[in-house]
């Protein structure tokens, strides 16, 4: 990731975080795991009688947004972030620290976790800041433990509507059930079934913003 759009990311938090950190300080105080991922595994054979779920956060930010608190699994979240060091100076200013380990790496190279590792891959709003999203999909695929979840939570021609600002360079949409994902920066286009095949289940959510956020589910065969 080129260091000088890095630093718009960098700037944005410390903004974001000067007007309020209370979001932050709640992901820090370790909110509940996140219902519509609960949702999503709850009838699948591998989360069934599992007491424990491994899970993998691309993209994590200053501190992971899928919760650790739960009635029915105990949460294990390990963070993967590259900006991992800029956002400890930030915990550490506001005296804050994460409820799950962090690793600081390029999301890209997460398959040097190891195969089949984690029950859950999630990533939200991230892997568009990358210069190779399609190496973090097929990353999250390889870590992903067979019959687990590989989750994907975008925003719709996030980089269009940024003006390929800073680390948003590309777009993804849907078209034909299937999400494509294209950028005229570095001039490459590809689609999400090209990675991880056709057993995708793809829906759209309203957000906060003027586009709606794509999910992406992904099943490990």
């Amino acid at each position: 990731m080129k260091y000088s759009r890095c630093e718009s990311e960098i700037k944005w938090w410390r903004e974001h975080l000067s007007k309020s950190d209370r979001y932050l300080r709640n992901r820090c105080k370790g909110h509940p795991f996140d219902k519509e991922l609960k949702d999503i595994i709850k009838d699948k054979p591998h989360f069934k009688n599992r007491k424990r779920l491994k899970i993998a956060d691309f993209g994590c930010g200053p501190a992971s947004v899928v919760g650790v608190r739960d009635t029915t699994y105990e949460i294990d979240i390990l963070g993967v972030d590259p900006l991992t060091d800029e956002y400890n100076k930030i915990l550490k200013e506001k005296n804050l620290t994460r409820p799950h380990d962090t690793r600081l790496m390029e999301c890209e190279d997460a398959h040097f976790l190891g195969a089949d590792k984690f029950d859950i891959v999630f990533t939200r709003n991230a892997i568009d800041h990358s210069e190779r999203p399609d190496e973090i999909l097929m990353s999250g695929k390889h870590i992903c433990k067979p019959n687990g979840l590989f989750h994907i939570r975008i925003y719709e021609h996030e980089g269009k509507n940024q003006n390929y600002t800073g680390v948003h360079q590309w777009n993804f949409f849907v078209e034909n059930n299937n999400v494509l994902v294209e950028s005229p920066t570095y001039g490459r286009k590809f689609t999400v079934k090209d990675i991880l095949g056709n057993n995708i289940i793809i829906t759209k959510q309203k957000s906060s913003k003027a586009s709606k956020e794509i999910y992406i589910s992904y099943f490990k065969e």
